[in-house]
């Protein structure tokens, strides 16, 4: 027995040096290999049924009568005379005018307008309040009687002299146009004003 087990021993050890690791791995993917191609023989045929099946449920999705109800029609648009027959702008043209029609001048048309009327009240507002600051002091006449000079703020002033007054960062250039008794008349372009002597009810208050 023990020298059945030596010379057993011997030639599975002999059989493992002449064996080289690479035919061992050559081994083992060969079987690997074959389980596969096995698998593959032996799996299950109804795939293609199943595939084919899939394939009919397009079909079958196109033949449903809802889908078919959805149609899909032409519409005609109207077509008016002037509007899409011809370039509204040509680009040839250097005239800078025909870049803009109607309807873009007006709004620059009626925001210069609203610019002179903000400026107009602007003024008037301006001028105003310059009234309300201007004082009457004295009125000096002649030896007729007539008023010939007028004191303003602590300026003398005659008939067609000029006193510069400034308002709300603009400087106005008043002209004496009038002389009266107890007031006298201040014209600005087309804006007038009035300055009067304060009575004694203004001055005991």
């Amino acid at each position: 027995m023990n020298r059945l087990r030596k010379n057993s021993n011997a030639v599975s050890g002999n059989f493992m040096e002449t064996v080289s690791p690479k035919m061992i791995m050559a081994a083992i993917l060969l079987i690997i290999m074959a389980g596969l191609w096995i698998r593959v023989l032996l799996r299950d045929r109804s795939g293609p049924a199943k595939a084919a099946a899939q394939s009919v449920v397009p079909s079958a999705a196109v033949a449903d009568p809802a889908e078919k109800s959805v149609r899909i029609q032409p519409l005609t648009l109207p077509v008016v005379s002037g509007r899409h027959d011809r370039i509204q702008t040509d680009p040839f043209i250097m005239d800078a005018s025909q870049w803009f029609n109607d309807s873009k001048q007006t709004p620059a048309t009626s925001s210069k307008i609203s610019d002179v009327d903000w400026k107009e009240q602007k003024t008037k507002a301006d001028l105003h309040r310059i009234a309300q600051r201007l004082v009457l002091e004295a009125v000096v006449k002649d030896t007729d009687g007539v008023p010939i000079k007028a004191c303003v703020n602590g300026t003398v002033l005659f008939r067609g002299s000029t006193i510069k007054v400034q308002e709300n960062g603009e400087l106005y250039e008043l002209k004496v146009t009038e002389i009266r008794a107890t007031e006298i008349k201040l014209v600005w372009q087309v804006f007038d004003l009035t300055i009067r002597m304060p009575s004694s009810e203004w001055l005991n208050s």
